[in-house]
């Protein structure tokens, strides 16, 4: 796992994020029963006087937790949320402590009102919008927990009621501050227990003591068992040691790495200095640099089999006569990309690498006779073009297709590194009279692909960007009456490494492509989708943008894809009525269907099954998994099986306690605002939010579940949910199929994925 360089005030964040999330410390023994390596000379003791102090470092190492996540971790850090809902459904968490402890709490408070029970849930509202990635929601929540006067009055006359100590929520504070150092100063050794042990530190605080003094007294009220009732729902089915991993390797990065150091990492730049630095400095640096885990935060997801591909693995060089040396430079080659030159656009942040920058060979597959032109990437040249950039966004291949030839650009993974240190987030797109392909770095960086696909540190791994025209082989297009508007396009994406390839089909986040169309001079097409053609003679839609003569999709999935065009039309749904243009734009998407007789019937409710499916189709997810009898009502035969698993893996819907998924039970307007909140977090895009607008706008406001609160807020100020007449929000009616397409297309529009 990389290491990412954090303030020094981050040392006791993944303490303070940690007591939100888990029962116990986030703080990794270290290995052999040997203690952690904390040198005193490196360590400068830190204290956070206020709660704001320890907010602010909540956050900052909250954020570096969530680019470390995998696939696995991102699942059981989901599975915690979808806990939260599960049990809130039919259940207060109230209901964890005894009835007449909480009475009493309510009395000792001093408040008026639930004060017990509004403490709680919005305790576990920052919970789940920790457990969605919601960094932004869960900053204000736990601020707004913070200057709750109400909260800090009723929590300090709870404590100061049973002890001789007077506690603020600026104590807490220093209590987080003071755990912190003891665990610098004294760190566990393999063979304690992580829970036990930050316990045993705690008992030496003061702060800490009176907490557990103050509920201890209270008749049938045990702290140990209060922890432990509300751990068993919330990380019900969670592996918390892998997120617990991830926050220790965070902490003891900054308790065991002089400052100076980790100012060096975050400011310092592999191209070297200029200063007249001697090389023995360079080196050095160069050392510490191989020595670190590479790792990055987008995991690719590994396919079923990482064995060798023997189609691919018969690819050889071409030997050309007139080829007698290794100059690079030839013609042949210079007309593979369209620039010769490299180029840096600082208004874009973009660099267009150019011929100079690559090898070109010319590979032939000796079974299948296929060529290739393959633009392998010259990893020093391009560190010297992206040495020329301040900043880089994208990094742009152009490369220039021939007649009956294979494209495909060879990327070194060291290559895709010195990309991704300059930006972890910057895309690498290569584009073809195909069309595009944009892809995360993130998603092919040298630790993602060694640790999905098993290779030694010492391996040299290659991987291949391919978008080349293709053939519909299944006959998919004629076999479904499909009106196709574009030449049928492959995605692939190879990792080699000496004699072993492997193709990668799956992908932890959205891949963006474009297609170009075929169109005539001054033709306009509509209703345009692009659909991925599966090996069972099926296709798979996918939520499409048009632009012109070319339209783009994202996709987790590599296959062939084309485009097709698909008006939809229904008897029941009027022009100019306001659901009609989502109706029709959805459903020619494929994202919605329409019934036997040709109606919609836009004022039908909504089932949990539908819901499902339409989430599925409008954000184009794939399960790539049957059905397991996961619940008891759902046999995997019915309809909707497929994008059930879908949702299921992505966490967007959940079932209930008892195992059952009930999917034909309808959901209710603040149920599909829970839902539509965790697509909004899926996608990963910062939607815009009116400050003015509130749920508490609404008269019915207190008819709002309190689970669905967040929820209903975040889906009222981004716009994405509106009111009913009489300024009634509705939360507990039923959703209509005309509301759902609404809801969808705003949605799809806001996260561009549709026009």
């Amino acid at each position: 796992m990389r290491k990412y360089p954090l303030s020094k005030k981050a040392t006791a964040t993944a303490l303070a994020v940690t007591m939100a999330l888990t029962p116990f410390t986030a703080f990794n023994p270290a290995a052999d029963g040997e203690a952690a390596t904390v040198h005193a000379a490196e360590y400068e003791e830190v204290d956070y006087d206020t709660i704001e102090d320890v907010i602010d470092a909540a956050m900052e190492v909250y954020e570096e937790f969530l680019q470390n996540l995998d696939t696995d971790a991102e699942a059981e850090l989901a599975q915690i949320g979808t806990n939260i809902v599960n049990y809130q459904t039919d259940n207060d968490w109230s209901n964890l402590l005894d009835e007449t402890l909480v009475a009493e709490l309510n009395e000792e408070s001093g408040q008026s009102g639930d004060f017990v029970e509004d403490v709680l849930q919005d305790l576990i509202i920052i919970i789940h919008e920790a457990s969605n990635q919601n960094s932004e929601q869960v900053e204000a929540q736990m601020e707004n927990f913070a200057n709750n006067d109400r909260y800090q009055e009723g929590i300090a006359n709870i404590i100061n009621s049973r002890t001789d100590s007077t506690v603020t929520i600026s104590d807490i504070a220093s209590m987080i501050s003071y755990l912190q150092n003891e665990l610098a100063e004294n760190p566990p050794t393999a063979n304690d227990n992580p829970k036990e042990y930050i316990q045993n530190l705690l008992e030496g605080n003061e702060t800490y003591a009176a907490m557990k003094e103050a509920w201890n007294s209270y008749e049938n009220a045990d702290f140990d068992e209060a922890v432990s009732s509300f751990s068993n729902v919330l990380f019900a089915d969670v592996d918390q040691n892998e997120l617990f991993l991830l926050f220790a390797d965070a902490a003891r990065y900054v308790l065991e790495t002089p400052e100076e150091e980790k100012d060096d990492q975050d400011s310092g730049d592999d191209s070297g200095s200029d200063d007249g630095s001697d090389d023995s400095d360079q080196e050095s640096d160069d050392e510490e640099e191989d020595d670190s885990d590479d790792g990055d935060s987008g995991v690719v997801t590994p396919p079923p089999s990482s064995g060798d591909d023997d189609d691919e693995d018969e690819d050889v060089e071409e030997e050309d006569p007139s080829d007698e040396d290794d100059d690079t430079d030839s013609d042949d080659e210079d007309d593979v990309l369209d620039e010769d030159e490299s180029e840096v656009d600082e208004t874009e942040d973009e660099v267009t690498v150019g011929s100079e920058d690559v090898e070109v060979e010319r590979v032939a597959n000796e079974e299948t006779g296929e060529v290739t032109n393959r633009v392998r990437v010259n990893e020093e040249r391009l560190e010297e073009t992206l040495n020329r950039a301040t900043a880089v966004e994208s990094v742009v291949f152009n490369v220039d297709t021939e007649e009956g030839v294979q494209s495909e650009v060879t990327i070194p993974t060291r290559a895709v590194d010195s990309i991704a240190r300059r930006n972890p987030d910057a895309k690498i797109v290569v584009n073809t009279q195909a069309g595009s392909y944009n892809v995360p770095v993130s998603q092919i960086n040298d630790g993602a692909v060694r640790r999905a696909l098993g290779f030694n540190e010492d391996d040299e791994i290659e991987v291949d960007l391919r978008i080349n025209r293709s053939e519909d082989t299944g006959g998919v297009t004629e076999r479904n009456n499909l009106n196709r508007r574009s030449d049928v396009v492959e995605f692939k994406v190879r990792v080699r490494s000496g004699e072993s390839t492997t193709e990668l089909n799956n992908f932890s986040s959205w891949i963006e492509r474009g297609i170009n169309l075929q169109t005539e001079e001054d033709e306009t097409l509509e209703n345009l989708v692009a659909v991925r053609l599966n090996d069972d003679g099926t296709f798979t839609p996918v939520s499409t943008k048009t632009d012109g003569n070319r339209v783009t999709f994202r996709s987790y999935n590599n296959s062939k894809y084309t485009v097709v065009e698909n008006a939809v039309s229904f008897s029941d749904v009027p022009a100019a009525i306001w659901y009609e243009g989502p109706v029709t734009k959805l459903a020619s998407q494929y994202i919605f269907e329409g019934f036997p007789n040709g109606e919609f019937r836009p004022g039908e409710h909504t089932t949990r099954a539908e819901f499902a499916a339409v989430l599925t189709r409008g954000l184009g997810l794939n399960s790539g998994e049957s059905y397991s009898n996961e619940f008891t009502d759902v046999t995997g035969s019915e309809w909707f099986s497929d994008e059930l698993m879908a949702v299921l893996n992505y966490r967007l819907v959940g079932g209930y306690p008892n195992n059952e998924f009930r999917p034909n039970e309808t959901i209710t307007r603040q149920e599909a605002s829970v839902m539509i909140q965790r697509a909004m977090d899926l996608v990963g895009v910062e939607f815009e939010s009116d400050a003015d607008r509130s749920y508490l706008d609404y008269a019915d406001s207190d008819d709002v579940a309190p689970y669905a609160r967040g929820s209903v807020n975040i889906a009222t100020r981004s716009g994405l949910m509106e009111g009913r007449p009489n300024n009634q929000f509705a939360p507990r009616d039923n959703i209509t199929r005309a509301e759902i397409t609404a809801l969808l297309d705003r949605f799809l529009q806001k996260s561009d994925f549709i026009n």
